[in-house]
């Protein structure tokens, strides 16, 4: 059985342990974080890109054969690259209602037919 100490201490002294605690797992957590990103694919295959992005293979094929998504392909293999993933993930169209609002004025805008 663990011994237990019990210590008489300010308030101000816990806070400051605590504090310390936090900061210690905080730290840990970073560290172990950085170090699962380095094992993370900057070259990837179609399966790889499939669960990266949460695609089926075919919707991925079909997006590649239309030029919708960035891509590689040196032979007969695609290859895709993370940052170019990533970068095609966060330019993707703005779907919020205020987007769709000014996709459409604009859009009705350009189509705007001027009376004869």
């Amino acid at each position: 059985m663990e011994k237990k100490i019990i210590l008489e201490i300010t308030l101000s002294e816990l806070r400051e342990i605590v504090r310390e605690e936090f900061h210690l797992v905080l730290q840990t957590q970073k560290k172990g974080l950085s170090s699962s990103r380095g094992n993370v694919k900057r070259i990837m295959d179609i399966n790889d890109a499939c669960k990266y992005l949460s695609l089926s293979k075919s919707t991925l094929y079909k997006m590649t054969s239309q030029g919708a998504i960035p891509h590689r392909k040196p032979g007969k293999r695609l290859y895709f690259i993370k940052t170019e993933l990533d970068a095609w993930v966060e330019g993707g169209k703005d779907t919020s209602l205020d987007g769709l609002r000014r996709d459409m004025e604009q859009h009705l805008h350009r189509n705007r037919k001027e009376p004869p």
